[in-house]
């Protein structure tokens, strides 16, 4: 049996994550947003710089092997997101431990860690047509938010789920 575990991201854990976010951006053929892929890699990772600052990132060990991470933001980085919604803008396991509950210990550790924080939410969005990552988060409880959407973003469809606050 392959053990994994989570815990909250740390800085020296940024190159490794990174790699695995360049694996991401390859498998799942997103296009970057910026002309530069190297400029895109940097805003990235000041991204997850201030996850680790504020406890919004997890990652997934396998034995001393980063495989995993979930990382959100918050209105204080973005201004479409409501007040008390911790939003999920990034969660990737490595192909090799997907057959692990990696993916379920890192939704459960950072929604119990935005709970704590006193959010009452957690979002995220996937793209219409990846089924996988929508029978995932069903799987993990989010059901369908239809009444929100990100302009520009017509091809999205997002999700909420209800977290326990503990303050």
């Amino acid at each position: 049996m392959t053990y994994i575990i989570v815990r909250a991201a740390i800085e020296e854990d940024i190159p490794e994550v990174v790699r695995l976010w360049d694996l991401f951006m390859t498998e799942e053929k997103v296009a970057v947003p910026d002309a530069d892929p190297q400029s895109a890699r940097a805003g990235w990772t000041e991204r997850l710089r201030k996850q680790i600052e504020r406890r919004h990132a997890f990652v997934a060990l396998q034995g001393q092997t980063v495989v995993g991470f979930i990382g959100a933001i918050d209105g204080g980085a973005r201004e479409w997101i409501p007040e008390g919604i911790l939003y999920i803008v990034d969660i990737y396991v490595h192909p090799t431990a997907r057959r692990t509950d990696a993916a379920r210990v890192l939704f459960k550790a950072l929604q119990e860690e935005a709970g704590n924080q006193g959010y009452r939410e957690s979002w995220t969005n996937t793209h219409l047509n990846n089924r996988r990552v929508q029978v995932l988060l069903e799987r993990k409880g989010f059901t369908p938010l239809h009444d929100f959407r990100i302009p520009g973003s017509d091809d999205q469809l997002y999700y909420r789920k209800p977290l326990d606050r503990r303050r």
